[in-house]
């Protein structure tokens, strides 16, 4: 263990990314379901991949931190909030952040898409929050109330399969705009509450194709 610290010292002093991100992937298998403080000795050699290695790279080593625990959502949080950073090491963050059950993650990755304006970043931050799950709705649903941040918000709520999400995709459900709409009412039909069908019958109408289609689609569903 403290030889694959050495060589990944030294492969980060050369920025040689790859052989740092296989020396990091070999210390982390060694010693995977182990109790190893010396694990969080690697942490910032990951990060230091994440930041400057080649796409490959950073997928590799992104593999291994959520072997790190909790102790990895901080400088991942400080990767993703900072702008100065090239957006793929940022969106590898993001990605990252979806791990963790945890305030901070969930914090971190709603702001990207309150602040943020690129559509490839916002749109993994979203994808990481509904890999969280329940405990990221709260955190999706102030965002509908944003043009700018309905959409994303409402595509993450559509992919948690959770009742709480019900209220907050019913608001939506009459959105200005039709992207939305359809989002809402595809999602809506997957739960068996009484407000929905009210809303699928009134989208039979709706001036937009693709809307009335998801009405027709969940209301089938439901008959059957």
């Amino acid at each position: 263990m403290t030889n694959l610290l050495e060589q990944a010292k030294v492969a980060a002093q050369q920025q040689d990314w790859t052989s740092l991100s296989q020396y990091l992937q070999q210390a982390i298998l060694s010693e995977l379901g182990a109790a190893s403080p010396s694990i969080a000795d690697f942490l910032p050699f990951v990060i230091a991949v994440l930041e400057s290695g080649g796409f490959q790279d950073r997928w590799d080593v992104a593999k291994v931190l959520p072997q790190f625990g909790e102790g990895a959502i901080a400088p991942l949080v400080s990767l993703v909030q900072d702008s100065e950073q090239d957006l793929e090491a940022r969106w590898f963050a993001a990605r990252a952040l979806g791990n963790w059950d945890h305030p901070l993650a969930i914090q971190a990755l709603a702001l990207v898409i309150t602040a943020d304006r690129d559509d490839d970043l916002t749109q993994m931050a979203a994808t990481a929050l509904s890999m969280i799950g329940p405990a990221a709705i709260p955190a999706l649903c102030p965002l509908l109330a944003q043009p700018t941040t309905c959409l994303v918000a409402a595509q993450a709520l559509a992919q948690i399969d959770h009742l709480d999400t019900v209220p907050a995709l019913l608001s939506v459900a009459d959105s200005a705009d039709p992207l939305v709409r359809q989002v809402a009412i595809d999602a809506l039909a997957l739960f068996q509450d009484d407000r929905v069908p009210e809303i699928q019958v009134g989208a039979l109408t709706d001036p937009v194709a693709s809307v009335r289609q998801a009405a027709i689609t969940g209301l089938s569903r439901r008959a059957g």
